[in-house]
């Protein structure tokens, strides 16, 4: 846990003492790090950023055997509208199977890396089996050992 984001919440003063004493004796924490109680949020910020940006960040993969389940009992066809490379004022409309989970996410299986940037274009949306347009506000991968299956589809409010 000594990486440059952890360093930087340490040097803010954004975890109380106590805590980083804790952390600590647990072996959790391997980084001497005083706080230096950077009060200035503008500051605080940009020093985050600079250390997610370099690239020590840990990738979480999210995994769900009982989403598999679901998904291949309660699938159902629709079509996928995506913009038209061509034709910004059209999009076109892509065969696609989905399921929907009991949160009332959208399940529809991963095809591509560039598939996540698409869902949440502004043009984007699911036309369900009930003829329902569903455009999405967030996205989330899927991961199957270390494949990517799916992606979890929360759609916008309306």
């Amino acid at each position: 846990m000594s990486k440059p984001v952890t360093q930087v919440v340490l040097e803010a003063g954004l975890v109380d003492e106590k805590t980083v004493q804790q952390l600590r004796r647990w072996g959790l924490l391997h980084t001497e790090a005083e706080a230096q109680n950077i009060t200035d949020p503008e500051v605080i910020v940009n020093n985050i950023r600079e250390a997610m940006e370099g690239g020590d960040l840990v990738e979480l993969r999210t995994t769900d055997l009982d989403l598999v389940r679901h998904y291949l009992e309660h699938r159902e066809k629709g079509k996928l509208h995506v913009p038209n490379p061509e034709d910004d004022a059209k999009t076109v409309g892509l065969p696609v199977e989905y399921c929907i989970t009991k949160m009332g996410d959208y399940v529809i299986p991963w095809t591509s890396e560039s598939i996540q940037d698409l869902l949440l274009h502004e043009k984007t949306f699911l036309r369900t089996a009930a003829g329902i347009k569903v455009p999405f506000a967030y996205v989330r991968e899927l991961y199957y050992d270390r494949r990517k299956a799916f992606v979890i589809c929360t759609p916008k409010e309306s």
